[in-house]
Parts: C-alpha cells; sequence; structure tokens
C-alpha cells in the first residue's frame, strides 16, 4: 500500500510501500504491481526451487528479466524479498533459464574448457550452452518450450541455420538427464570426435 494509507482488521498482511507508484501495473481495472516486484515480494516466504521455477516461468512469459529484478532489488535494500534476489542473481542460479539448463550444467561444471552458456549465434538465435572451440551446440529439449508440432518445426528451422553455419546440434531431454553419466558420455563422445574432425581440416 502507499505510505499514506492505512488497511485495519484484515486477515493479511500490508507493507508501506514509498515506491508504489514506480511498479503499479493493472490487469483491466484491477490495480496489481509488475510481475517483477510481486518477485521481489514472493521472496520473502517462498525461496529455493519454486522461486527460482516462479522466476523462470515470468522470464518465458516475457513478464520480467534479470536485469530488472536485480533494479528492483536494488530500490529495495532491506527488503528481506530483495536480499534473497540479489544472492540469486550473484550466486549464478539465474544464469539458466529452467531447472533443466541447471542440471546439464551441473553435469560439465567440473570440464575444461568450460561452457558457455546463453551464447547468441546470431541476432536471432541463442543457444542453451556452446563449446566454441568445436562449434558444439548443446540445447536443453524441455515439454514446455519444444514439446509442441509448431516448437518442433522452428527447432528444424533452426537447426538447419546453425548447421550452415558450421555448428553440430545435440539436444538434451529430461530422459537424459536422469542417466547423468550416460549423457555425459555420449555429449563427451562427441565432442573428442568433432575435436578430432576439425584437427584434420586445413
Amino acid at each position: 500500500m502507499p505510505p499514506e494509507r492505512r488497511v485495519r482488521c484484515v486477515p493479511f498482511t500490508v507493507h508501506p510501500d514509498p515506491l508504489h507508484d514506480r511498479f503499479a501495473a493493472t490487469i483491466g481495472e484491477l490495480q496489481v504491481v509488475t510481475a517483477t516486484r510481486a518477485l521481489i515480494d514472493t521472496a520473502r516466504t517462498v525461496g529455493g526451487k519454486r522461486l527460482i521455477v516462479g522466476i523462470d516461468s515470468a522470464r518465458w512469459l516475457g513478464l520480467t528479466r534479470v536485469d530488472r529484478l536485480l533494479r528492483c532489488a536494488d530500490c529495495f535494500r532491506r527488503h528481506k524479498g530483495a536480499i534473497v534476489v540479489r544472492h540469486l542473481v550473484s550466486s549464478g542460479a539465474l544464469n539458466h533459464e529452467s531447472q533443466g539448463e541447471r542440471a546439464v550444467a551441473a553435469i560439465f561444471a567440473d570440464y575444461d574448457p568450460p561452457l558457455e552458456s546463453q551464447v547468441w549465434i546470431t541476432r536471432r538465435i541463442r543457444v542453451d550452452f556452446l563449446w566454441s572451440d568445436v562449434r558444439l551446440i548443446l540445447e536443453y529439449n524441455g515439454e514446455r518450450t519444444h514439446g509442441l508440432p509448431h516448437d518442433r518445426a522452428d527447432d528444424r528451422a533452426r537447426d538447419r541455420e546453425l548447421v550452415r553455419l558450421g555448428y553440430h546440434v545435440e539436444y538434451i531431454t529430461a530422459a537424459d538427464l536422469t542417466k547423468p553419466d550416460l549423457l555425459r558420455a555420449r555429449i563427451l563422445a562427441v565432442r573428442r570426435t568433432l575435436v578430432a574432425t576439425r584437427r584434420l581440416t586445413p
């Protein structure tokens, strides 16, 4: 609530908000706050995986970005939720856009050279992971963003463009993540093949 308003005898907690107007939004005629601010407030009481998945969902829907979350958190220095969100950003937990991507990153975390994440290949194509030395791309295929027929058609068109540019694409699914040792062995075998192939290429 704006600091000048008072609400009494209600079955929920009311907090004064000195920046009420800055993060105000509407849904029809309903007064609400932006998704970014709502996530900062949610982080007061919700943490861990539940909070990260909520942030992932808002990012996929285009309702927030990491830079927006950080700017909003910086407006509320002592706010418990802001402290939590700043910690998530600084820890690198939001460097990926899904729990599946985070699991992939963990499987290859100790490999040298390290995987790059969220890399723009062209102005329109961003990939989940890249080993640039062998032009090997790893894409996590979650059902949410790759499960529908039009998603798969988009993936095929994207793959054709990446292949044309000289990249090799390997897809990883949720089922692959249940056997991390096999997944790691498969991907590293592909990498070794590409290393050998590229050494033979003038």
